[in-house]
Formats: C-alpha cells, sequence, structure tokens
C-alpha cells in the first residue's frame, strides 16, 4: 500500500514528517495543501482529518495526524533494523529530546521575532512579515470561513463550529515579552542539554559521526534539525550555537544539513 503524504512546503510540521519518511527510505505520493488559502478546513480536507490541520498521512483505510504519533506508527508499518523511535535506555533519551523539541511551539519565536526584534541579535531570510497576515487567517479567515462551511455542509458543522470555538478562545500571534524571553531561555536550555549529549555520544561512539543519541538516525534527530533549521532561518544562530557557543551543536547542524535527507526535505530560504 502507498503511502501519501498531506503537507505544505514551508509548514514547520510538515517537515518533520517529510524528513522521517525521507530517513526511512519510504516512497510516499505528495498531496500539497495550501495553508494560505485555507484548504485544510475544505470539507474534502476535514473528512480526512476533522483536526484540520497538516500534515497527516494515509496509509490503506488508516489515517495518522500529529508528527510524534506519525512517526510511531511508520515504525510500526515499515519495521526495520533502524527504528527512529528505538527500544531500551536509547529509546528513552530518544523520547526526551524529542518531547523537548516538541514542547517549544515554533509559532510563538516567530510571533516574538516579530513583535521584540530586539531581543535576537539579526534578523535571517525567513519571512517573519508574514505575521499580521497569518493573524489575520487564524483569527478572521478561518472562523469566517468555517462559519460558511458550518452551514454549507451540515455533516460537518459540528466541526467547524468547534474550529470557531478554538480560534476565540486561542489568542495566536500576540505574546507578551516575558513570555518570549522564556520561550527563548526554554531553547537555550534544549541546545545546552543537546550539546551536553553529542558529547555524552561521541565519547560511547569514538569512530566516526553519530547522531544526537546512537550511531542510527531518530525521531530526535527529526525533530531536532527541523527545529534548529528554522531558528537558522530566523537568524538565531548567533544566538544559540555560532562563534564557539556550543560547537558540538554547530558541527551537528553542518553535518545534518549535508546529508541528501535533509536537503530533499527541508526548503532553504
Amino acid at each position: 500500500m502507498a503511502v501519501t503524504l498531506y503537507h505544505e512546503d514551508i509548514s514547520y510540521y510538515s517537515q518533520r514528517a517529510r524528513l522521517a519518511l525521507v530517513e526511512k527510505g519510504i516512497q510516499y505520493e505528495s498531496k500539497l495543501v495550501s495553508v494560505a488559502k485555507g484548504e485544510m478546513i475544505d470539507p474534502w480536507f476535514v473528512r480526512l482529518n476533522p483536526e484540520g490541520r497538516i500534515p497527516i498521512i494515509v496509509h490503506g483505510d488508516k489515517v495518522v495526524n500529529e508528527t510524534s504519533k506519525i512517526l510511531e506508527y511508520l515504525d510500526q508499518a515499515f519495521p526495520s533494523e533502524t527504528p527512529l523511535n528505538p527500544p531500551g535506555d536509547e529509546g528513552k533519551k530518544v523520547q526526551y529530546f524529542r518531547d523537548f523539541v516538541h514542547s517549544i511551539a515554533i509559532g510563538d519565536v516567530m510571533a516574538g521575532i516579530y513583535h521584540y526584534p530586539h531581543l535576537v541579535p539579526k534578523l535571517g531570510n525567513f519571512p517573519i512579515n508574514r505575521i499580521p497576515s497569518i493573524i489575520k487567517l487564524v483569527h478572521e479567515d478561518i472562523p469566517k470561513k468555517s462559519a460558511e462551511l458550518a452551514e454549507k455542509h451540515p455533516d460537518l458543522k459540528d466541526i467547524y463550529l468547534r474550529k470557531i470555538k478554538e480560534k476565540k478562545e486561542k489568542a495566536w500571534g500576540s505574546p507578551s515579552e516575558e513570555y518570549f524571553k522564556n520561550v527563548l531561555k526554554n531553547i537555550d536550555q534544549l541546545l545546552t542539554e543537546v550539546e551536553k549529549q553529542l558529547l555524552e555520544t561521541k565519547q560511547r561512539i569514538p569512530n566516526g559521526q553519530s547522531f544526537l543519541c546512537g550511531q542510527n538516525v531518530s525521531a530526535a534527530d527529526v525533530f531536532l534539525i527541523v527545529l534548529i533549521n528554522r531558528l537558522k532561518q530566523y537568524g538565531l544562530g548567533e544566538m544559540f550555537w555560532t562563534n564557539g557557543k556550543r560547537p558540538l551543536v554547530e558541527a551537528y547542524i553542518e553535518w545534518m544539513m549535508s546529508r541528501e535527507s535533509c536537503k530533499r526535505a527541508l526548503p532553504s530560504f
């Protein structure tokens, strides 16, 4: 059975799913879903995924959303000697770093940079100026479109009304300065622990280049390099790893981004 991936090129979470598929060598059919056009709440997509979010994978009659679940499913459906979520002590480390990375809301990082540029050394090439249009999409366009679709599609009305309620209850796009400072502290703590883990892995596996937790690529690497690549595009390398701040992290980034899998799965700006 073929795997179909519904995703968007620029989508942070879509990049995790794409990279995981490439790392496992799984062929897939690509179906692009435009967030800017609100296609993730179109009836055809909501019938696939009532959450109205990307990415999702479809494999036979199985529909899987949320990137941690997608990676776990890929290990189950396509078992190999190098699972993304390995067993044992290494698996515990992989899960720890995967969950730590997942706890950092990338949208809050982008919004924080837009509102408080004085807190970052310099801006990168990522189009941070898209923030106003994203805020409008989230708080105006999607609720309006959801209301219209709720009337046109009675069988999906409850889903659309729930989406409207979610957007009203969750204010996104305008974090306080103190909140953004805490987000930056969490990233700093994560990368401090990554630097220590890279040293531990290097000492344990002295010959050749290793991944974060062991000799094989894992879910921790997938989540981490997608995050770091986005931070680099935001211009945060100088804040967190360049100029000798975290030499093992910097070397890890250069090596990971030189690999064919990352070149295929992660867009550049």
